[in-house]
C-alpha cells in the first residue's frame, strides 16, 4: 500500500511540474510573439525616466501617429520648457528631454560612465549663468576691485562650490574664474562649426567660432571651460547682404583637440531664450566622436535636432553656443567629494 502511495504522490509532482513547465513555455511563447508582433518604434523619447516611442504615419519620415504617447507629449509641452539632448552614447532616433540644461548635465552625470563629464559640465553652466548676471546687472565692463561688485561676485562662487561640492579652496582670481574674454577654441586649422545656408554643405557658410559678433570666453579653475557664443544671427551677415538669422540649413562641425568632451547649443530665439522645444545641446566626446548624431548633417535630410515631436530646425535658428570641457580639468577627482566616494 505505501509503494502504491508512494508512485501516486510521484506521478502528482511530475504532473504539476509538468504541468508548470508547459504554462512557462506557453507564457513565453505568447511576449516572444507578442514582441515579435510590436513593431519597431521609428523614434523614442525619454523624459523623466519613461519612455515614448513613437511611429511615424505611413509614407512619411516627419509626421507621428496620433497615440497616447505623442498626446502625452504634447500635454507635457505645455507645462515645461523642453531642451532636447543628443547623447552620442544613445541610439541614433532617441531623444532625451529635460526641464533645463543643467538637468541633461545632471543626468549625463547620473548614467554616463564618466560622471565626471557631467559633472563639469553643470559647473561650467552656473558659471555661464552667474557671468550673465553679473554682466545684466554692471555691465560689460565689471571692476571687480569694487567691494560691492567683489562681493556680490564671491558670493556666487561660493554657491557654485557649495551647490556642486567642490573640495578645494575658493579662485584668488575672481575674474578669471568668470570668465576672461578672448582666447580660442582650437589651435587647428579646422574650423570648429561652420553652418550653411542651404542643405548638402552649400551656399554661404559662416564660421561660428570666428564671427564678428561671437564672444569668447575662457572661464573656470585652470581655465578649464571655454565657450565661442553668437547671441543674435541677425547681426551676422552673408556675402548677398542677408543676415544669418533663420537661415541655416546643414552644419559641420570639428572635434576640438585636447577636449574631454563639447556641447553645441542650437537655439531657436536670440539670446539662446528657452521655450517648449525652444533648443537643443548635442554632445560630442573624445571616446566616441563618431557616434551618432553626426558631426556633419543637412537638416533637411531628416527631422534634426529635435526630432519630429519638437520639429526640424532647418531656416530656425537664432543664436548658437559651443563649449568645450578641456582634458585634465578638475583631473583630481576628489575635487567633486560626493563622486569620489561612491
Amino acid at each position: 500500500m505505501k509503494t502504491i502511495l508512494c508512485s501516486l504522490l510521484l506521478l502528482t509532482i511530475v504532473f504539476s511540474c509538468s504541468k508548470k513547465e508547459a504554462e512557462l513555455t506557453t507564457r513565453e511563447a505568447v511576449q516572444e510573439t507578442t514582441a515579435r508582433n510590436t513593431p519597431k518604434p521609428d523614434v523614442v523619447y525619454h523624459y523623466q525616466g519613461k519612455a515614448y516611442p513613437l511611429y511615424y504615419v505611413d509614407g512619411s519620415t516627419t509626421e507621428v501617429v496620433q497615440d497616447e504617447n505623442a498626446l502625452a507629449l504634447e500635454a507635457l509641452s505645455g507645462t515645461s520648457n523642453f531642451v532636447t539632448f543628443l547623447l552620442p552614447d544613445k541610439p541614433a532616433g532617441h531623444y532625451y528631454l529635460f526641464d533645463s540644461e543643467f538637468d541633461g548635465y545632471d543626468y549625463m552625470e547620473k548614467h554616463d560612465e564618466n560622471p565626471f563629464i557631467g559633472r563639469r559640465f553643470k559647473v561650467s553652466l552656473r558659471i555661464d549663468e552667474l557671468r550673465t548676471r553679473l554682466l545684466n546687472k554692471y555691465g560689460t565692463d565689471i571692476d571687480y576691485n569694487n567691494p560691492s561688485i567683489y562681493t556680490n561676485a564671491l558670493e556666487g562662487v561660493e554657491a557654485i562650490y557649495e551647490e556642486l561640492q567642490i573640495n578645494k579652496d575658493l579662485p584668488r582670481n575672481l575674474e578669471q574664474f568668470i570668465g576672461i574674454k578672448g582666447g580660442q577654441l582650437s589651435h587647428q586649422r579646422n574650423p570648429v562649426l561652420t553652418v550653411y545656408e542651404h542643405d548638402n554643405y552649400n551656399g554661404s557658410e559662416l564660421v561660428v567660432e570666428t564671427a564678428p559678433n561671437t564672444v569668447i570666453w575662457s572661464y573656470g579653475d585652470w581655465n578649464c571651460f571655454t565657450m565661442a557664443a553668437n547671441p543674435d544671427l541677425s547681426f551676422e551677415f552673408q556675402t548677398n547682404g542677408n543676415n544669418w538669422n533663420d537661415c541655416i540649413s546643414s552644419k559641420c562641425s570639428n572635434y576640438i583637440a585636447g577636449a574631454d568632451a563639447m556641447a553645441i547649443g542650437y537655439y531657436k530665439d536670440k539670446d539662446y531664450a528657452v521655450y517648449s522645444c525652444g533648443f537643443s545641446i548635442q554632445i560630442i566626446k573624445k571616446n566616441n566622436i563618431n557616434a551618432a548624431p553626426g558631426l556633419c548633417f543637412s537638416m533637411l535630410n531628416e527631422v534634426w535636432v529635435r526630432g519630429p515631436f519638437c520639429g526640424h530646425m532647418n531656416d530656425q535658428i537664432s543664436s548658437l553656443r559651443i563649449k568645450a570641457i578641456w582634458d585634465g580639468c578638475y583631473a583630481d577627482d576628489r575635487v567633486f567629494n560626493d563622486l569620489y566616494n561612491q
